[in-house]
């Protein structure tokens, strides 16, 4: 189990996903809370939030503690690192969402990011 929880999420199947706060590390556990899969991170510092879209796919967004450099990782269902992202002005996400459509919503404590598929921005969301 891990030491700091600092995001959850459910797929469409009813897997839950958790990503520790502390180390790079993600697990998924089936609904009587048996492991099913564990995988390292590949975020830099602080992972800070966790999605999965449709597909199975999973998206990690942390930021490297001291200069809150952002960034989001995108992996296959089995935990095998696809892709990562590392946009400009993206500093200290707080979460991560994809929506049916795939696209990719990252939230800061200003702002929030719409991504493609691909990891592309394509929009954002000042408060």
């Amino acid at each position: 189990m891990a030491d700091t929880v600092k995001g959850t999420c459910i797929d469409k199947r009813g897997f839950t996903y958790m990503v520790e706060g502390t180390t790079p590390h993600a697990e998924k556990y089936d609904d009587e809370g048996n492991s099913k899969l564990s995988f390292t991170t590949d975020v830099p510092g602080v992972p800070a939030a966790i999605a999965v879209d449709a597909q199975g796919k999973i998206y990690i967004a942390g930021y490297t503690a001291g200069d809150t450099t952002g960034r989001f990782v995108i992996f296959d269902d089995e935990g095998n690192l696809k892709k990562t992202v590392t946009p400009a002005l993206l500093a200290s996400p707080t979460g991560i969402f994809v929506d049916e459509r795939n696209y990719i919503y990252v939230s800061t404590p200003t702002t929030i990011y719409k991504f493609d598929d691909e990891g592309v921005e394509i929009a954002h969301f000042a408060t």
